[in-house]
Formats: C-alpha cells, structure tokens, sequence
C-alpha cells in the first residue's frame, strides 16, 4: 500500500470514484479510502439517471453533456453497464401539455436533442404508459441508464486493476493533519493534494467547516417494482410526470409552469409537502425503480413514511400501468447545497484540502464533469470559501 500519493480521495462513491478517476487518468498517484467494504450511499439509492434534460441551457447542461460523455467512456474502459435510453416527459394535463411545448419553442433550447411526440408516438416509445388522458409527451435523447451498483463497483475495479489507484475498501479516514491522511487502524497516507467526498457524513471529518457551510442533507423514499412478465417494450426510456416539471431547474422559465404548480397543490398538497415527485426508470424486463420524495433535515432518520410510498405509488398509476409488486423499499440520504449560489459545494480547508460535496439529487447527472474540474484545479462558481 501506498504511504505517499499525489492525491487522496476520501470517499469511496460516485463523487469520490469521478475524482479518482479524473486524477489517475492525468497521471497522478491516487489512494482512495471508502470506511465502507463498498459503496453503500446515495450513489447506489437512486434511479441510476444520467439526466441532462433537468439541467439549465448553458454552462450547466454543458457539464451534463460533459458528463455524460464520460459514462460512455466508463461504459467501454470499465465494464458500466450502461443504456442510452432517452427519456419521456409525459402530459395528462393541459399545462403540463402547455409547459413542454414552451420548453422545445424556447430558443435557449434550440441546440437540444428534443421533440414533442403525440399520444400514439409516446404509446409506441413506451407501450407501458397509461394510454387514458394521455396528451402527448416530450422526448429527449441524451438521458441514460446505468445500474448504479454495479457502476460504481466496476468503475471502483477498473481504478485498481487498470489504472493503479490504491482502492481501500474498509478504511475509514480518520483524521487529516496537514495532507496526511491517518486512517483508523493507524495507517498515514501523505499526500499533495486531499479531497474529501463524504456525502452526508457531516462530523467526521471537518464538522466545523461543514456546519458553517449551506449544505443540508435530504432524505428520499424510493421502491422497486416486480412484474411478473415480461413489459411491453422493455427496457425503454426514463419516464417522468407532470410532477416533475416542478422539480428541476430546465423547466422554470416556462410561463405555464405556474399553472401546473398550483393545480397540484390545490388537488393534493401533499406533494409539495413531502417533495414528491413521481419517476420510473427500468431494469431490465421485468422491474422498475420508481420514486421518490424529498425532506431536507442536517441529521435525518432512516424512518420510512407509508403514506409518501402510498402517494408515489397512486401518482404512477396515472402515468403507467403495470401489474407489479413491490419488492424492495428503501431509504436514501445525500448531501444537497442550499443557498442557490451553485450546482454543488466546492471548499477548500486550506490550499491542498478540499471538501467536493452537495451536489443533490445530480450526483449521477454532474459528478464525472465536476470532479474533472477539480482535478484540473478549476475552482469555479462551486466555491464557496473565501480563497476561492
């Protein structure tokens, strides 16, 4: 094992791998150190969306875009199961109809891979969507797929067995003084550079920083879905409601978004409190991952609420139909920036130490972008430190 490197990476997820990978693939010396035997997190307690289609026109959706080309390179160089599967915004109102229509006639998405598609498009690109009250949809063609666990455990092999990075597993970093990184069994690593990805983990390391940092934790409530034959057209695109136009920021400008905001809290407010809005993405033939709910709280529990599963699972009746059981429930927690300022946080203790944490729910969608520009030592609109 290594006792020296030119970086170390604390944190063994999407955000803590994209760095790894970025620095190794400039020729760096790389220790990563994961407390857990793999990655457990958030990384792995989401959709497995690649999603520019959420980001905003310009520097954003570019570092999707960015990103996203990167998970093609990890689909070929690391074994990442990945689809490039496109997805559907699905319109059973007309204001969310309204909504996608201002979204493809707006000229800041001109340079887009969208369309709208009528009712029988939509049904023939997903015959699994609920065919009553369809309007039509909105079809974008840069979303992917990938499985999350099995992403990040070949890219955390590829790290190791193709590009030398030290990959600890089960070492949990337990102090940092200076750049030497001691880890809990007593080791030290000494490094150039260290970046600290510890997701919602706020009091491990550097609790202090943290605490004077915006950033929340957010907690989610997800399930999968099993049908017992095979779905028709499966596996096919990433799916998303009406609900879902209220939740990311490509949709904000467009002058009917208010409209759809308040007939859902007029006919169920429960969406807003809960931060519910309602996705499918498939794996395979016969299953799908569907959520979720939103709420943000610094020390969240791991307790589940039947009444947002109850209300997730009413709202995709609406969008799809599918005879499934539920076969797995869980809970997710990540890391989410709150005061507007940036897409993630980007900290520096001081001029070798950094903290790259916050990114939400897009994770999947900007870490492989962002993580280069770190590596790369861009400090960007992310920071948040007064040496930025």
């Amino acid at each position: 094992m290594r006792t020296e490197a030119d970086f170390v990476v604390v944190g063994g997820g999407i955000v803590g791998l994209a760095v790894a990978w970025h620095a190794a693939r400039s020729g760096k010396s790389v220790v990563l150190m994961e407390r857990s035997t793999r990655s457990i997190g958030a990384s792995i307690r989401n959709f497995g969306m690649v999603w520019p289609i959420g980001r905003v026109a310009g520097e954003d959706l570019d570092r999707a875009m960015r990103a996203r080309g990167h998970w093609l390179t990890l689909s070929v160089d690391a074994g990442v199961d990945l689809r490039r599967c496109g997805s559907l915004h699905l319109a059973h109102h007309e204001d969310e109809a309204a909504v996608l229509a201002e979204f493809v006639a707006a000229p800041e998405n001109a340079g887009r891979q969208v369309r709208m598609l009528d009712k029988p498009q939509t049904l023939e690109a997903a015959p699994i969507v609920r065919a009553d009250g369809l309007l039509c949809a909105l079809w974008s063609e840069t979303e992917c797929a990938v499985r999350p666990a099995q992403a990040t455990g070949a890219i955390a092999a590829h790290l190791a067995d193709d590009l030398a990075v030290d990959v600890r597993f089960g070492s949990a970093a337990a102090s940092i003084c200076g750049t030497a990184v001691t880890t809990a069994d007593g080791s030290t690593v000494q490094a150039e550079r260290v970046v600290v990805c510890s997701g919602s983990d706020f009091v491990s390391l550097y609790p202090g920083r943290f605490g004077s940092l915006p950033i929340t934790a957010c907690q989610l409530q997800m399930m999968r879905l099993g049908c017992a034959e095979p779905m028709a057209g499966a596996p096919g695109p990433h799916l998303a409601g009406g609900l879902t136009l209220l939740h990311y920021p490509a949709f904000a400008k467009c002058p009917s978004l208010a409209r759809v905001r308040d007939r859902y809290l007029q006919s169920e407010p429960r969406f807003a409190d809960a931060g519910i809005h309602v996705m499918a993405a498939y794996e395979g033939q016969r299953e799908l991952i569907v959520g979720d709910s939103h709420r943000y709280e610094r020390d969240c529990d791991q307790y589940r609420a039947e009444w947002i599963d109850e209300l997730i699972l009413d709202y995709l009746a609406t969008m799809i139909s599918v005879r499934a059981r539920i076969v797995e429930r869980w809970v997710g927690v990540y890391a989410k920036r709150t005061d507007g300022m940036g897409q993630w946080i980007h900290e520096f203790v001081d001029d070798r130490v950094e903290l790259l944490n916050g990114f939400g729910g897009m994770g999947m969608t900007l870490a492989l972008a962002a993580a280069e520009e770190v590596v790369n030592g861009r400090r960007g609109a992310a920071a948040v430190s007064s040496g930025a």
